[in-house]
């Protein structure tokens, strides 16, 4: 399983990336800084989930939901925000998001999505339980 992180913070991005292994030693997890780095290593690889910084987007939600879909199309894409609002989550969802999280608040919830997103792979879920 391929996991692209991307949060503007360098020790956010270390945290879900602790947090991810700790439920999964096997997982590759690709960190990236910002989005320009996030849509060329979408070119680049393929990936099962896409963990986003909806806070630091930098233009370039479009170009990302379309590359995403274009080279991954099956994959799972979680926004996480420091500024939730029903309407932005509905509207990130219309486009394609399959997750949209409150990083400060639901980051307990965004565990548990990650586990229940890691039990979708049977080669996975043994080692994860």
């Amino acid at each position: 399983m391929n996991i692209l992180v991307y949060d503007n913070s360098p020790a956010v991005r270390t945290m879900i990336q602790r947090n991810i292994l700790d439920l999964q030693h096997s997982i590759n997890i690709v960190l990236a800084p910002n989005m320009f780095l996030v849509n060329k290593a979408l070119c680049n690889s393929n990936f099962n989930v896409a963990i986003i910084d909806m806070d630091n987007l930098e233009g370039m939600f479009s170009s990302f939901i379309e590359r995403a879909k274009l080279h991954n199309p099956d994959i799972t894409i979680i926004l996480l925000t420091s500024f939730p609002t029903q309407k932005l989550f509905e509207k990130f969802k219309i486009k394609g998001v399959d997750y949209c999280l409150d990083k400060v608040r639901e980051f307990e919830r965004f565990i548990k999505t990650i586990y229940s997103i890691l039990s979708r792979y049977p080669q996975l879920s043994s080692a994860a339980s």
